[in-house]
């Protein structure tokens, strides 16, 4: 009886590993669309210039701001998978500086281009092939650029001074979680949320490209300035669609 139980059991075990198809790995395509809320941080610091011209809290001196991303995924396992991300942002000023007086200030919007890589969790559920939860934490490079500034004093003749930045990268990583909904044999819906933390960085050497009008005379130049890039966060929701290949 127990020669018989063994036959079976193994016969069992044969076919189920038969039937079973081994996992291969396979590469994901994801372009989102997001808005991002500033939470905490600072601007910048100027090492040489009057405080009242440098930027307020991030969070106060910025909008919440919207931005485009792509994302790779090599899936290695089903529960496993390596991500990079490159994504673009685009701030909007709310015009935070009202400490110069007798002048009216104005400043474009700012971009920052980020590329971050690290490790996705998958969550699986059995039976279901409608959904996939995943966790994913990621470090890299965020580079940001402050938009041009135009500063124009009630003297007269009426003076302005024009200013534009060169780019600072900072590092920082992110945590996040998503969901993968599927929409058709090799393509997806993506909705994921993330929180992104950038470090601070001392001395940062900016090229400061400016003009100085006062009448009908200008004056142009270029300068180097440093700064103290603060810390700042924020969290960022996406939606988008995603394709798998290799599958």
């Amino acid at each position: 009886m127990k020669k018989f139980i063994y036959i079976f059991a193994a016969i069992f075990i044969f076919n189920a590993a038969a039937q079973a198809q081994p996992f291969i790995p396979g590469l994901n395509l994801i372009f989102r669309g997001g808005l991002s809320i500033p939470l905490s941080g600072g601007t910048y610091t100027s090492k040489n210039t009057t405080p009242i011209f440098e930027g307020g809290e991030f969070k106060d001196y910025f909008k919440s701001f919207p931005g485009i991303q792509g994302e790779a995924v090599v899936n290695l396992s089903p529960s496993f998978g390596l991500f990079g991300t490159f994504s673009a942002d685009f701030l909007t000023p709310k015009e935070a500086r009202t400490r110069l007086p007798g002048a009216t200030y104005v400043q474009s919007n700012a971009t920052q281009l980020a590329g971050y890589i690290g490790p996705r969790v998958y969550i699986n559920f059995p039976g279901n092939k409608l959904l996939k939860v995943y966790a994913d934490a990621g470090f890299g490079f965020y580079s940001f650029k402050y938009g041009d500034e135009q500063i124009t004093f009630a003297t007269n003749p009426i003076s302005q001074a024009n200013f534009s930045y060169s780019s600072a990268a900072q590092t920082g990583f992110n945590v996040g979680a998503g969901l993968n909904f599927t929409a058709g044999p090799t393509s997806f819906v993506n909705v994921s949320v993330k929180y992104h933390n950038i470090m601070k960085k001392t001395d940062v050497s900016f090229v400061e490209s400016y003009s100085l009008t006062s009448g009908t005379t200008t004056t142009t130049g270029t300068a180097n300035e440093t700064y103290d890039i603060a810390d700042r966060s924020y969290i960022q929701l996406a939606v988008g669609v995603g394709f798998s290949l290799g599958k």
